[in-house]
């Protein structure tokens, strides 16, 4: 196939990274076509015998229909055309071309680009659908169509949901919904669509291939959800809900979602005492649930939480370690990291971890130099993998979403079972706000379910005047960050000495070891590397005995602004005040002329 300059420069022209390939292995010649760009000069002096697309470049993305994999290639093709075709999609912002083994590229614009992925599965697990994302790319077969990319529009977010709904409705597997137990039986007992609605969702369209549901409530679109008949499976696309968007549900995972919020192990339970036997689902939950004692304790060993970090940290939970600024966080969440790896735990065996896991840590905090500077003549586990960001390839138009999938993306690549992400304020600035930490951490929960993972986040609190005792409501966003989250503790400084200590400040599955008495007293030492050497325990309040009264407090401030003529919003500055406080402690005081 030929191509001219004029393609070529002008899809550079456009925004976009067309790539000589060799045409029998589809693979690029260049050796970093991945990041680097190239002229058309360059391109069409290569050994040229067919072009890709890169795809990411301008929100580029495209589905890969490949029926290869299909048990009756053909008829899966025109199964799929005739759905794409009955879906009131906006093709004039879509690119269909047919590729040489007689499958399909769907080329489209979007502002959140994603990493490539497979999106429909056969019966035995072979793709048949793939997403062709950032870092990948397409070959051209029909040039003539890709004049379309000079003006083409991107799709919003209904209509990008309203593609992949077409899509899974040819997923034929349960994925990772049959994660922890088979649920065949449930699922071939109970429909997506009665369990959709005896929740509250109505029916408002149908046709061959699927039902339109719209959520209860009051939502604004047309419909928020799909449930496909053939495959009695749903997708929903709306985000307003209990339920994950953008991939197929089974009927247990809409039970698990809808009536347990996510929560695999007591939707196992349930079915293991029978108390499902209907599609109404909320009809038949009790508030008592049967079961044998002797049953109960041969299921100890499950059912007991298994420390990651002792009695702080156990596994399946979401937690947050928090402090001031420049206190040590980072160090002793590295620790905490390698621990779980090696499975050595800390301090002495004093907070135990059950077995080593493979930990995935998420550094927003050091580069790779400043973290070899930092820990050089270390041997750290095998276990334990670091992901830097590297933001030429982020997408800043909405961070904390795309940044999101990535970590899923990393967490799957590595199968980690460990995420600790360092910080919290890195993957969304402002935290303080209620709505964006709860958004923040719904967003880490649902991973966490979804992965069957455990979740430490660092996070920090604004500044705390010394000798103050750090509690929950020192948490940036801890509003809705302390309801959401599982457990939580904190790293705070002495009141003078270089030593801090750490402090239990919720716990869900455990008893409460190192509360306010009996922290847990360290220091961050630099030997031959940082790390945090630990003392041993002591009541929180003689750490800070030597804290000010809150009356020579008071009477310095009055002493202040009656003799240096220093103003109240100045005050307030130095002691880490509000500005009201500070005039209601000054009030009556008249400064010296």
């Amino acid at each position: 196939m030929n191509f001219n300059k004029q393609f070529v420069d002008d899809l550079i022209r456009w925004g976009y990274q067309p790539l000589p390939v060799v045409g029998a292995t589809k693979r690029p010649i260049f050796a970093r076509w991945q990041s680097d760009t190239f002229s058309a000069d360059a391109i069409l002096s290569s050994s040229l015998t067919a072009l890709g697309l890169r795809m990411g470049d301008n929100g580029l993305q495209a589905i890969d229909v490949d029926i290869k994999n299909a048990p009756e290639p053909f008829v899966f093709l025109d199964e799929f055309k005739k759905v794409y075709s009955d879906a009131e999609l906006p093709f004039e912002k879509l690119i269909w071309q047919s590729t040489m083994s007689g499958g399909a590229h769907i080329i489209y614009r979007t502002d959140n680009p994603l990493p490539s992925k497979k999106l429909a599965l056969n019966e035995e697990g072979a793709a048949t659908i793939e997403l062709r994302g950032t870092k990948s790319q397409v070959v051209i077969y029909e040039p003539d169509k890709f004049n379309k990319l000079q003006s083409l529009p991107t799709l919003n977010d209904e209509e990008l949901f309203r593609l992949y709904s077409v899509i899974f409705n040819f997923d034929k597997t349960n994925k990772e919904m049959n994660k922890r137990k088979d649920f065949t039986d449930y699922n071939n007992a109970n429909s997506c669509l009665d369990i959709l609605m005896n929740h509250g969702w109505t029916v408002v369209n149908e046709n061959d291939s699927w039902y339109e549901l719209l959520r209860d409530g009051n939502p604004t679109s047309s419909n928020s959800g799909k449930v496909f008949k053939d495959t009695n499976r749903a997708y929903i696309w709306s985000t307003s809900t209990s339920l994950p968007s953008c991939e197929t549900l089974t009927p247990a995972a809409l039970s698990c979602f809808l009536d347990f919020g996510g929560d695999w192990k007591s939707f196992s339970r349930s079915i293991g005492v029978n108390q499902w036997t209907q599609n109404d689902t909320r009809n038949n939950l009790s508030i008592f649930q049967i079961t044998s004692p002797n049953k109960t304790i041969l299921m100890s060993d499950e059912l007991l939480p298994k420390p990651l970090i002792g009695a702080l940290w156990q596994e399946g939970e979401l937690a947050v370690l928090f402090g001031p600024t420049n206190i040590g966080k980072s160090i002793l969440a590295v620790d905490i990291a390698d621990a779980i790896a090696s499975g050595s735990g800390l301090f002495d065996g004093m907070l135990p971890t059950a077995t080593p896991k493979k930990v995935l840590y998420i550094d927003f905090e050091l580069t790779e130099k400043q973290f070899a500077l930092r820990y050089k003549g270390r041997n750290f586990s095998g276990n334990f993998s670091r992901a830097t960001p590297n933001y030429d390839f982020a997408n800043l138009v909405d961070f904390r979403k795309n940044v999101i999938v990535e970590m899923m993306s990393a967490v799957q690549q590595l199968g980690a079972e460990i995420l600790i992400v360092d910080n919290l304020s890195n993957v969304n600035p402002d935290n303080t706000q209620a709505l964006d930490a709860a958004l923040l951490v719904q967003d880490f929960k649902r991973m966490k379910n979804e992965l069957n993972i455990s979740i430490l986040l660092i996070g920090h609190t604004p500044k705390m005047i010394p000798g103050v005792s750090i509690e929950l409501t020192h948490l940036a966003g801890s509003a809705q960050l302390s309801n959401l989250i599982d457990s939580c503790f904190a790293l705070n400084k002495v009141t003078r000495g270089a030593n801090v200590y750490i402090k239990q400040l919720k716990q869900r599955n455990d008893e409460q070891m190192y509360g306010s008495e009996n922290v847990i007293i360290g220091q961050i030492e630099k030997g031959e590397y940082l790390q945090f050497k630990y003392f041993g325990t002591c009541v929180e309040s003689e750490l800070l005995a030597f804290q000010e009264s809150r009356d020579d407090r008071n009477e310095k401030i009055r002493q202040d602004y009656k003799s240096q003529q220093i103003s109240v919003r100045e005050l307030a500055k130095k002691y880490d005040l509000g500005k009201t406080q500070v005039a209601d402690i000054v009030k009556g005081v008249r400064p010296e002329n």
